[in-house]
């Protein structure tokens, strides 16, 4: 069986100035991949969406890192399944890209990655609401605003402004809501050092915090671990698992750190196929699990939630960031009271993307 590749583009506008531990982030750049089945006409999509600090492959030249991939595989069904079970060093939004088109085409209903209760809205997923970095004014209105939504899982991040006022809204937040009505985590993004995430994780702990995910930069393995160990308050890696694509490796991290969960984003951990090896691995060794999105347009959020929703995970997934944009792309998916679900009432609309022959 052979396939046809075309690319589309589209700079994704943010609503608001995103800030993030690596500056403001205004708008991002997604390439998009349809891949056409001539004999059965089915079509699947697919989103590579690189992140500036994270990805590696930001800086390259991401339209030509994508045809030499796809003549290679030369559209081969078969050389396409081996490239995803086996390929552990192309660049990990590409991989994604390409994986979550081969799933799509695979199925007879357009934009079904998988067979699961969530495609026919049967099955709605428990996500955060994440609350970005900016002025003490703008992170308030923001948490009242998910907290009208009917979100029951609040994500901060923290670490890049002022401590002592990102402290006080999360004690403001508490006060006001037991954590059997409101679960609270941040996120530091490897904010602090060591003896400075300590101390603020024993302040955390006491205020009932779900977990601190990365809380000192990465690749600094003994530190962290003493912090896994010795700490009351749970620790999430997230960057430290960024590059480790090897399955021995990342079974070795995870024992060597033995952290109380780990957060998984499908774009920057080498694909769908890469996340499930991290889940087993996590599974294996009594370690909890979430999924975040990365900035992904609604066909990227679209292939993750489906992903997850095979699952049908307890813990709260990071599956929010649909609303982000000015110019997503149109789609079933739905988020209300603090879940995500898909729609079959309402369409996916492409007609603004544009998609040419690779």
């Amino acid at each position: 069986m052979n396939f046809d590749w075309s690319l589309g583009e589209r700079n994704l506008i943010f609503k608001f100035d995103a800030g993030t531990s690596r500056g403001i982030i205004k708008n991002k750049y997604s390439a998009f991949l349809k891949l056409h089945n001539e004999k059965s006409n089915a079509v699947g999509l697919g989103e590579a969406g690189p992140l500036k600090g994270l990805s590696e492959e930001f800086d390259e030249d991401l339209k030509s890192l994508i045809h030499f991939k796809l003549k290679e595989l030369n559209g081969d069904a078969q050389l396409i399944e081996e490239f995803i079970q086996r390929d552990y060093q192309v660049f990990s939004s590409i991989k994604f890209a390409i994986e979550s088109a081969f799933y799509d085409v695979r199925l007879e209903s357009p934009f079904q990655i998988y067979k699961t209760g969530f495609f026919n809205g049967q099955q709605h997923i428990p996500i955060n609401g994440l609350i970005w970095m900016g002025e003490y004014e703008f992170m308030k209105e923001q948490i009242a605003q998910k907290l009208n939504d009917g979100f029951e899982c609040i994500k901060i991040k923290i670490g890049a402004l002022d401590i002592d006022r990102e402290m006080s809204l999360i004690h403001d937040l508490r006060k006001k809501f037991r954590k059997d009505k409101i679960e609270i985590r941040v996120d530091a993004n490897g904010a602090f050092q060591y003896d400075e995430a300590r101390e603020i994780m024993n302040e955390l702990y006491k205020l009932d915090i779900h977990s601190i995910e990365q809380p000192i930069a990465v690749k600094n393995f003994e530190d962290m671990s003493r912090l896994a160990r010795d700490s009351k308050l749970a620790i999430a890696l997230d960057e430290e698992l960024i590059g480790v694509r090897e399955p021995n490796d990342k079974l070795a991290l995870l024992k060597l750190i033995r952290p109380q969960f780990i957060v998984l984003k499908p774009s920057l951990h080498g694909g769908l196929y890469e996340t499930s090896q991290w889940i087993d691995f996590a599974e294996s060794q009594g370690i909890g699990w979430w999924i975040t999105s990365a900035l992904e347009s609604n066909i990227g959020l679209n292939a993750i939630s489906q992903f997850v929703s095979q699952y049908k995970p307890d813990l709260y997934q990071g599956l929010g960031t649909g609303k982000l944009f000015e110019n997503n792309i149109k789609s079933p998916l739905t988020i209300s009271t603090g879940k995500i679900s898909y729609n079959n009432s309402l369409d996916w609309d492409l007609k603004d993307l544009e998609f040419k022959p690779l």
